[in-house]
């Protein structure tokens, strides 16, 4: 079984959707996965998690960095694993596939990975990555969106997983910080579609309006 799904909301403690309360009042529930419809929550990085530098504004940034002061395109915003194996590596191949057609469309493409940059460099250089790559240090966006949870490991649901990473997921993220499209992958069965995320990064890039792309 896979999923496609596409929820979230923001994170915000002050200004939190009423659908998302009881996971803060309850910790035993999961925090679900983010979806188009949703707010990108307030991201923050240190300099010393850039891995590669390409796309995003501010590259000499020095200290933490708000990811919304990188932004002066719509952001395609996707996560990886060394620990999704062979479907990880697939995973990387197809965004470098579409790199220049993000690029021609009008985004910026940045990968998190769950990986420093000693396991990630050895990728760069075999693959020919050409876009921003930030380490997800301990999951922290990943968790925030609702893709990786302590007490809910992947390899509960994936065999072949050794270690407790996020699940794979894509989105599209316009100016004002919304999620405009989202794609997550919680059983590692699923391929990116290309069409539909260039079809919602060229809306982005030309629209101001949100559009909620749902696909159960």
């Amino acid at each position: 079984m896979s999923s496609n799904n596409h929820k979230y909301g923001d994170y915000i403690t002050y200004a939190l959707p009423e659908r998302f309360v009881r996971y803060y009042k309850n910790s035993g529930e999961l925090v679900p996965a983010a979806v188009a419809g949703d707010k990108l929550p307030p991201l923050f990085f240190h300099e010393n998690e850039i891995i590669q530098h390409a796309d995003l504004s501010a590259a000499n940034t020095q200290g933490f960095v708000a990811l919304v002061e990188l932004l002066e395109r719509p952001l395609v915003l996707s996560f990886f694993s060394i620990h999704w194996n062979d479907y990880g590596i697939g995973h990387l191949k197809a965004l470098q596939a579409l790199h220049q057609s993000i690029r021609e469309t009008g985004g910026t493409l940045l990968l998190l990975t769950s990986e420093d940059k000693k396991f990630i460099q050895p990728l760069i250089e075999e693959y020919g990555l050409t876009f921003d790559i930030i380490h997800d240090k301990d999951n922290a966006v990943a968790e925030k969106l609702g893709l990786y949870h302590e007490s809910a490991p992947l390899w509960d649901r994936v065999s072949g997983i050794n270690e407790n990473v996020p699940a794979p997921a894509t989105y599209v993220v316009n100016q004002a910080k919304n999620v405009v499209y989202g794609s997550t992958d919680s059983f590692l069965q699923q391929r990116l579609n290309s069409t539909e995320l260039l079809e919602a990064l060229a809306y982005a890039a030309g629209s101001n309006r949100l559009v909620a792309r749902i696909h159960n």
